[in-house]
């Protein structure tokens, strides 16, 4: 895994209700299509992408 060290959190965003308990390192992709097959495998796919550039 890469070094953390120059990873920082995000600013508070504008209508920013973040709740402290589900926050704080995760990531939450939102994948919007008019095919949920389309949506899934948007998602699918930066999954893949994310995992093989941390290694």
């Amino acid at each position: 895994m890469r070094d953390l060290k120059h990873y920082k959190d995000l600013p508070h965003f504008p209508r920013d209700q973040l709740c402290p308990d589900f926050s704080g390192g995760d990531v939450c992709i939102q994948s919007c299509a008019n095919d949920p097959q389309i949506a899934f495998h948007a998602v699918r796919n930066l999954v893949r992408v994310a995992c093989l550039r941390l290694r």
